[in-house]
This record gives structure tokens, C-alpha cells and sequence, in this order.
């Protein structure tokens, strides 16, 4: 991630993708929380901690960063 991250920017894109991926996005009202069932692989699930918070953007921070 590092080296991704460093160099000339907008040099290198980063993709992720998510394959068999049941995720729903909530609407507006309910500050469109992301929620997800049926995870499996031989990785832990890194996305749990983000489980049904609201989405943040850069012009609506739903969450207060540390």
C-alpha cells in the first residue's frame, strides 16, 4: 500500500474488487448504510468494523475520524 501510495500523483490506480459480494446500501434517511451477509474466504472479514455505519463522502462526514 505504501508504494502505491507514494510517487508522482495520480500515477497508479488502486482496484478493488468484490466478487460474490450480497451488500445492500441503505437510503438517505438511514445515511446510507452499508450492510453485507454471506461473507466467506480464506482472509478474516476487514470490512466488519464498517458494518451498517453510515457512508461517508467528502462533503458529509458521518463519522468523526481520529
Amino acid at each position: 500500500m505504501h508504494q502505491l501510495t507514494t510517487g508522482q500523483p495520480g500515477s497508479r490506480t488502486l482496484r478493488i474488487e468484490l466478487t460474490l459480494w450480497n451488500a445492500t446500501v441503505g437510503p438517505e434517511a438511514d445515511k446510507y448504510r452499508i450492510d453485507w451477509t454471506g461473507y466467506s474466504g480464506n482472509l478474516d472479514d476487514s470490512m466488519y468494523i464498517h458494518r451498517s455505519k453510515p457512508f461517508s463522502t467528502r462533503g458529509r462526514q458521518q463519522l468523526r475520524l481520529r
